[in-house]
C-alpha cells in the first residue's frame, strides 16, 4: 500500500511539473532548463503527501529515481512539442505527392552531391532554402538536370519512387520526435536532472519537525512520581523499602532500625 501511494503521489506531481515545462515551451519556443528542476520538486512533494508520515530513506530514494523518469518524460513532452512544429512548417510531411514534388527530392539528391564536391549553387532570389519544394527554390541547372532524371523513368520506375518517398513522409512524425529528443540533450541537462533528483529525495527525506531529516517515531515514556514518606516509617504497601537501607539496618543511612514505636534511634559512634 505505501508504494500505491508512493506512486500515485509521485505521478500526480510529475504530471504537474510536466505540463508547466510543456506550457513553456510550447508559448515561448524555448526549452528552459530550469523547469527540470520543477519537476523534481513537484514529485517530491507528491510523494511527500502521498506517504504522509510514512517516510524514510526508502521512499526518498523511490523520490529520486521516480523524479529522473518524469524529468526523461518532460524531455519527451518537448520534443514532441518541437517535433510538431516542424512538421508544420515542412513541406514534406505536409504537402501533397505532387510529379514537381518529386522533382524537387531528386533536386535534393543533386543539390547534396554539388555541395559535397564544393560546388558553389546559385540560388534564385526568393527561394526556400530550408524547405524547398518547387522549381523556385533550385538553382535552374540543378531543376534542370532533376527534371531530365525523372522523364528517363518509365512508368514504373516512378510509381515505386512515389511509393518510396510515400512511406517517407509516413514515418515523419516518428523520425521528427525521435530527432527532436535526442537533440533536446546537452551537458548542462546533467546539472538540471541532478537537482531535480536531489530535490526530490531531500523533500521526501527530511520529516517535518525532525531536524537533519532523521525518521523514527518518539515514545514518551510516563513516569510515576518518586514515592514520598517520612523516614523512620515502614514504607507504603507496594514499594520496596530502598529509602531505608542504610548503614548498620534498614532505615536510611546513618540510621539503625525503627523500633516498634516507629521512631528511629541513631546509632552510638
Amino acid at each position: 500500500m505505501r508504494l500505491v501511494n508512493w506512486i500515485i503521489g509521485g505521478s500526480v506531481g510529475a504530471v504537474v511539473g510536466i505540463l508547466l515545462w510543456t506550457a513553456v515551451v510550447y508559448f515561448t519556443g524555448y526549452e528552459v532548463g530550469l523547469a527540470a528542476a520543477f519537476v523534481g520538486i513537484f514529485v517530491g512533494v507528491g510523494i511527500a503527501a502521498g506517504a504522509g508520515p510514512d517516510r524514510g530513506k526508502g521512499a526518498a530514494l523511490f523520490a529520486g529515481a521516480f523524479a529522473l523518469l518524469a524529468v526523461v518524460g518532460g524531455k519527451a513532452s518537448t520534443a514532441w512539442v518541437y517535433s510538431q512544429r516542424y512538421l508544420a512548417e515542412d513541406s514534406f510531411a505536409t504537402t501533397d505527392i505532387t510529379d514537381e514534388y518529386l522533382v524537387s527530392c531528386l533536386a535534393d539528391s543533386i543539390v547534396e552531391e554539388y555541395e559535397w564536391e564544393g560546388w558553389d549553387l546559385d540560388y534564385p532570389a526568393g527561394a526556400d532554402l530550408e524547405f524547398p519544394d518547387s522549381q523556385e527554390d533550385y538553382p535552374a541547372e540543378v531543376w534542370a538536370q532533376a527534371a531530365g532524371q525523372w522523364s528517363v523513368m518509365t512508368g514504373v520506375e516512378q510509381q515505386d519512387y512515389r511509393e518510396y518517398i510515400e512511406s517517407g513522409t509516413e514515418a515523419a512524425p516518428l523520425a521528427a520526435f525521435l530527432f527532436a529528443f535526442i537533440l533536446s540533450f546537452g551537458p548542462f541537462d546533467l546539472i538540471w536532472v541532478g537537482i531535480a533528483i536531489s530535490s526530490a529525495y531531500k523533500i521526501v527525506r527530511d520529516v517535518p519537525g525532525q531536524a537533519g531529516g532523521q525518521t523514527g517515531s518518539v515514545t514518551r515514556v510516563e513516569s510515576e512520581p518518586p514515592a514520598m514518606y517520612l523516614p523512620g516509617l515502614p514504607p507504603p504497601s507496594g514499594v520496596a523499602p530502598t529509602m531505608f537501607r542504610g548503614q548498620g539496618g534498614t532505615g536510611p543511612a546513618g540510621h539503625g532500625a525503627p523500633d516498634a514505636d516507629g521512631l528511629t534511634r541513631r546509632k552510638a559512634g
